[in-house]
């Protein structure tokens, strides 16, 4: 796991500039830095060593001087790919940075559909004078960018950008409604004017002729859509599922529940590639024990899990100890003291624009621990999405029902505002020029076999890659960890993509597949639990220990100068949420994150 940095074009920042600008990516990349340079061109990468320990440092140059590249993530197929290549490019390394190199040198674009992993990454042709930057198809790492002139930039994070000093920092307001609806923005867009995300599974190329940069559109390669049409890629007994004509076939339906351990399995073994330790995010939810078990197959896992010394009967903390003894895991757990102030404080701002999802904080916590004892974690992350986990998917069933008895009910809108937790008319009260936001389904290609099918497309093409997997790296790049995601892998996700959403569900209750799957395998306590977000104890620390903190942010002089807010309705938000009359939590939160956001830009 790293930091990348680059520019490309007519005129470059000076190279103290680029350091500069590179050193804010230094925790993502204790372990090393680099930069590479010609007239045209600046690739900088912070290293967190995992892979070849020796000889992986980067930026790296083809053998044959042409190509360059400067990369974040891992490839866990790189070794299958490296003998595929083995005749035609005299390997020096054994690292999967140098497997791209030379699959990009024979394949070229068409090595994003051989490479199974997570990564973003930019390579410079230096003979054609063309840059080539891609981002894996989940989303998993980050990568922005933005033009200047005839200047093309890019980072791992907008913190980099803007040390460049290029960027004005201009904000952009249109985006600000769609945080407050939405917890987060998301790609293409950022806060900032001028500054981009690179979607999820898209890649993005341009051109330098020595006068003039000519920059393509990104170009989406990999979407979730298409393992609803495709068959699976890879052999197995995925093929005998496809083959068969009834998904409510008792065979279907046994060949589904025995085959999801297996490939799991596959999975966690090609996610355990390192030449470091690796350790496991463990909350004893359905996903996270999964994804324990499968590595308890191949070795003692180190297991981590967060919880309140104040509420030593916590369900994850009981639950994850359960599933540590199952498996004689080494278990580490971390109690907090319910005063979290300065810990948000400093979480928040890492984000670089304004990011809500209340678990961030109890996420960073436990990616601490794990950073002081491994260099690389498993998470669970993936599996609500995957396998219909999320509660909202059930209730939003009956927006289906709406739609067919009343044709002009907006069921777009009911869904965004039901699965995000965001209600509308207090979002007018508050935010000025608020609208009702359905961003997530502006161009949206997907064939409506039904809403469950449809929200869980909306998740896997916007939400996780920008919202929930956004978290993940912010939280682990912050401790220098690398955290690996099994079930977001396109090789587990052409699995189970294609099967029905009935398979998922039992008397509409989500994961019934997962589920069926793990009985015998998993405790049984485990396999009854209900699903509990990991977002406690917000509501509680609006009306109890960070009460004064979060009146004092959300009253500002900052938050009032802005003229987006009518401070008076947050006033009223305030009193009425301490003494009990009604719950604006979902939106006090995203208020506190955004003054935390609007802080940093006037300091």
């Amino acid at each position: 796991m790293c930091g990348i940095l680059g520019a490309f074009g007519a005129a470059l920042p000076e190279r103290e500039t680029f350091q500069k600008a590179l050193n804010t990516l230094a925790r993502r990349g204790p372990d090393g830095e680099g930069i590479f340079a010609t007239p045209t061109c600046l690739l900088g990468h912070r290293r967190l060593a995992i892979i070849d320990l020796a000889t992986g440092a980067q930026p790296m140059t083809s053998f044959d001087g042409r190509f360059t590249i400067t990369f974040n993530g891992e490839i866990y197929n790189y070794r299958e790919l490296k003998k595929e290549l083995e005749g035609g490019y005299p390997f020096s390394t054994n690292s999967d940075t140098e497997v791209i190199l030379a699959g990009y040198r024979a394949w070229g674009r068409g090595i994003l559909d051989r490479l199974e992993g997570m990564f973003a990454f930019a390579i410079l042709d230096t003979e054609k004078q063309e840059l080539f930057c891609a981002r894996d198809p989940f989303g998993i790492k980050p990568l922005v960018y933005g033009v200047r002139g005839n200047t093309f930039f890019f980072a791992s994070e907008i913190k980099a950008l803007r040390a460049l000093g290029v960027f004005d920092g201009g904000i952009d307001e249109a985006r600000i409604p769609e945080f407050f609806a939405l917890k987060h923005i998301p790609a293409p867009h950022t806060i900032y004017q001028g500054i981009k995300k690179l979607p999820a599974g898209h890649f993005l190329c341009s051109r330098f002729s020595g006068t003039a940069l000519t920059i393509e559109e990104p170009v989406q390669y990999w979407s979730p859509n298409s393992s609803f049409r495709a068959e699976p890629r890879e052999a197995g007994r995925s093929r005998e599922i496809s083959s068969m004509r009834s998904f409510d076939s008792p065979d279907f339906v046994g060949v589904a529940q025995d085959d999801v351990r297996s490939w799991l399995l596959d999975s966690v073994k090609a996610h355990l590639v390192s030449d470091v330790p690796v350790g496991a995010f463990l909350s004893g939810g359905l996903d996270s024990s999964s994804i324990v078990w499968a590595m308890s197959q191949f070795t003692r896992p180190k297991t981590f899990t967060v919880g309140f010394k104040e509420m030593p009967d916590d369900p994850d903390l009981l639950h994850a100890r359960l599933v540590a003894e199952h498996f004689n895991t080494e278990h580490t757990e971390i109690l907090l003291d319910l005063d979290l102030r300065n810990t948000f404080s400093n979480v928040m701002r890492y984000f670089d624009e304004p990011f809500a999802d209340p678990a961030t904080v109890m996420n960073w916590y436990v990616a601490q621990a794990t950073s002081g004892q491994v260099k690389v974690a498993l998470s669970g992350d993936g599996g609500d999405e995957l396998f219909f986990g999320y509660d909202a998917y059930a209730a939003i069933g009956a927006a289906a029902t709406m739609r067919r008895l009343l044709p002009w009910f907006d069921a777009r809108s009911f869904i965004v505002q039901r699965y995000f937790g965001y209600d509308p008319r207090v979002q007018k009260r508050v935010v000025r020029g608020a609208k009702t936001i359905t961003q997530p389904f502006v161009g949206w290609e997907v064939a409506w076999r039904g809403l469950k099918e449809a929200v869980r497309q909306m998740d896997l093409m916007y939400t996780l890659p920008e919202y929930y997997l956004r978290k993940v790296d912010g939280v682990s790049m912050m401790n220098s960890l690398e955290v690996r995601v099994p079930m977001v892998s396109r090789a587990f996700a052409a699995h189970i993509l294609p099967l029905p959403a009935a398979l998922h569900y039992d008397k509409n209750v989500g994961k019934a597949l997962l589920r069926k799957a793990m009985t015998g395998v998993l405790p049984e306590p485990v396999l009854t639990r209900k699903k509990q977000g990991f977002t406690r104890p917000w509501k509680t620390l609006f009306a109890g220990s960070m009460r004064d903190m979060v009146r004092e942010r959300l009253l500002s002089q900052d938050m009032a100068r802005s003229g987006w807010f009518s401070m008076d309705h947050i006033g009223l938000m305030l009193r009425d949420q301490e003494e009990g009359r009604r719950d604006y939590a979902n939106m006090l939160f995203r208020l506190l994150v955004f003054s935390e956001w609007l802080d940093t830009q006037t300091v």
